[in-house]
């Protein structure tokens, strides 16, 4: 199936604080002579945060709000990470809205591992123990440690709005909605991705009925951003087959 011309790729990023981070993919569909919108998720760049704490299911309804309005249906839809999360959680609620998924190291499914479930705990504390008076003078280099330490980076540089929405994203799993997908899917997954391991693929592949795993070697988790060459390869091949 040939998508130039008659279909629009809607690229949707993840939780990044990046201004344009999909720039470069953009441009690269954009040279190819595909049609690309590349919204901006709401709290994100320079647009307002959610007037309430939304979870993934409020992102997906704006983003299926965003399509109606600016584009076609279906689209081809593109997500990376927490973005990915939205756009299969769209796709599996709204399904005639997308004529193909591809999702990029995408999150929503957790994990049952007590280490990481400690970690997330501690980022969502990082805002009180950050007002203690006494940590508050060394807030530039604790807050370094911190966020090592318990895997928090996304959490700490968050705007005081983003950080409920932040905390209610990564209390979310969406695995059982995966099967409601209906369209024929790509999980682009890099084998280095520690943010989004590489052994979430299993489940992803197992509850989408449509869906076409392909392992990215020696790349971690925004490996899309420097290398948008390796996507667009990758959705040309899987749209032109599927």
């Amino acid at each position: 199936m040939d998508i130039k011309n008659n279909v629009t790729i809607v690229l949707v990023h993840g939780w990044t604080y990046k201004i344009n981070p999909l720039k470069k993919l953009e441009d690269e569909l954009n040279g190819l002579g595909y049609r690309v919108l590349v919204p901006t998720l709401p709290g994100f760049g320079q647009t307002n945060v959610p007037p309430t704490d939304w979870g993934i299911s409020e992102y997906a309804q704006w983003l299926e709000e965003y399509i109606v309005n600016n584009a076609k249906a279906p689209v081809v839809l593109v997500g990376h990470s927490f973005g990915g999360a939205v756009c299969a959680l769209c796709s599996a609620k709204y399904p005639t809205l997308a004529s193909h998924l591809v999702v990029v190291n995408p999150s929503g499914v957790r994990t049952k591992n007590l280490i990481l479930d400690i970690k997330k705990q501690l980022a969502s504390w990082g805002s009180i123990i950050f007002s203690l008076p006494i940590i508050s003078v060394f807030k530039s280099g604790v807050t370094k440690l911190w966020t090592k330490g318990t895997g928090s980076y996304d959490y700490a540089q968050a705007p005081e709005g983003l950080k409920s929405i932040l905390s209610r994203v990564l209390s979310q799993d969406i695995r059982e909605d995966l099967m409601g997908i209906k369209v024929p899917t790509l999980l682009l997954w890099a084998r280095q991705d520690k943010a989004t391991p590489f052994t979430m693929s299993k489940v992803w592949s197992e509850k989408i009925p449509q869906s076409t795993l392909v392992a990215v070697e020696g790349r971690g988790h925004s490996f899309l951003y420097e290398h948008p060459e390796i996507v667009v390869k990758e959705i040309m091949r899987f749209t032109q087959r599927t």
